[in-house]
């Protein structure tokens, strides 16, 4: 709904000869679950099957026939489909965007254990527990997403000028994706900073202590409530290694002599 490419409906029939296998249909990007393909030969109708009876490009619209069409029998072909993407495609775009909206978060729980002690469950973000305010902030970044692979595609085209003074802006597609994709990005942002979720949410991060004693860092750990009886958990930030020795000369120890 998001992007203008509700299912259609499409039925079409042609007219068999006998040595035909290949048809292109009406049709990109069928719905493998709607389509109904048959043949009626008179009063009969015979449904065919997938795999078996014939095979089919779902991108492509293209219908491959296993045994022609009998001279004078009507194919018959019908079904949804889609302008721009399939369901398939549309999911993976959704897993993405969960994965980047929900990344480094999960959801706690507190539970009592079989011996009557109070614990903590931990589990992993997905639509099936996605708080129902944050499902139309994952609506706009898969949103954005879907958008920026149109934009991919448009930003191939370019303007048409001839010399009779006809003029074709077809870049002006890509203008206009890219300043809805600026307006959708801005929107996401606003929210997410609202709600303090997503992407861009306020992250508390913890200063790391070097050790005087060592020259380490100091091992950080998990915040936990205070009934949390798990094990501690061990974070491990990042460590900044733009200037790191790769020349593969072992560096001296220092330990034994105190420093």
């Amino acid at each position: 709904m998001e992007i203008g490419d509700p299912p259609r409906a499409f039925k079409t029939s042609s007219i068999g000869d006998g040595l035909t296998y290949d048809y292109d249909l009406p049709k990109q990007n069928i719905d493998l679950d709607t389509l109904v393909v048959s043949v009626q030969n008179g009063a009969t109708v015979t449904t065919l099957a997938n795999g078996p009876d014939y095979q089919i490009d779902p991108h492509q619209g293209f219908l491959m026939l296993t045994s022609p069409v009998p001279s004078g029998a009507l194919l018959i072909t019908s079904g949804t489909a889609w302008g721009l993407f399939t369901d398939k495609e549309l999911a993976k775009y959704v897993r993405d965007s969960l994965r980047q909206h929900t990344h480094g978060r999960t959801v706690k729980e507190r539970m009592w254990t079989s011996h009557g002690f109070i614990s903590y469950r931990e589990s992993e973000i997905s639509l099936d527990n996605l708080p129902m305010i944050e499902e139309p902030l994952l609506v706009m970044l898969a949103t954005v997403n879907v958008l920026w692979t149109l934009a991919n595609d448009a930003a191939t085209d370019t303007d048409i000028q001839t010399a009779e003074g006809t003029n074709v802006d077809r870049l002006g597609r890509y203008r206009q994706l890219i300043g809805h994709i600026g307006e959708l990005t801005d929107r996401y942002q606003e929210y997410c900073g609202q709600l303090n979720v997503g992407m861009y949410r306020t992250e508390t991060r913890k200063l790391r202590r070097v050790s005087k004693t060592t020259g380490r860092l100091v091992p950080v750990f998990e915040d936990r409530e205070y009934d949390d009886s798990r094990w501690p958990v061990r974070l491990l930030p990042n460590i900044d290694r733009n200037d790191v020795d790769d020349s593969g000369i072992p560096s001296p120890l220092w330990h034994s002599m105190g420093y």
